[in-house]
């Protein structure tokens, strides 16, 4: 990400993201905490307004559902926000797991299914193509 023109990556710290949070100082990128989830996702559109591509970090669930909305604006407006999201363990999501911040039901797909969702309706338009090149996305190719 620092390649790409990012310095500082917004987010809410939680469970399933604090070992990713470790390496932003060694990856020469500031954290930006926000008070939750909707407010460091415009937070990052702001970013990205200025600087041209923006960062934010979540935790599973109940963290990327709230920023969903914010997200979905950015995308909205051809504003590229890369979100990452820290989940847990594929063994865990394999298994069906209950675990904290999940809907109780051992199915990750409600999750992905509404990011599928704004991500199909804009197959990454509008990342620059700089950005696409170093990022690979597959998880809904």
């Amino acid at each position: 990400m620092h390649e790409i023109g990012i310095r500082g990556v917004h987010g809410v710290p939680g469970d399933y993201n604090l070992v990713a949070l470790d390496y932003l100082p060694k990856a020469g990128l500031n954290w930006v905490g926000s008070v939750n989830e909707l407010n460091a996702g415009y937070a990052a559109d702001g970013y990205a307004r200025v600087k041209g591509v923006a960062a934010m970090i979540t935790t599973f669930g109940v963290g990327e559902l709230s920023a969903l909305n914010a997200i979905a604006g950015s995308y909205s407006e051809y504003v590229p926000v890369i979100h990452i999201v820290g989940t847990p363990s594929t063994v865990s999501q394999a298994d069906g797991m209950l675990l904290h911040h999940t809907l109780g039901n051992g199915m990750q797909e409600c999750l992905d299914s509404q990011w599928e969702m704004l991500i199909r309706s804009r197959r990454l338009q509008c990342l620059p193509e700089h950005v696409k090149e170093r990022f690979l996305l597959r998880r809904f190719s």
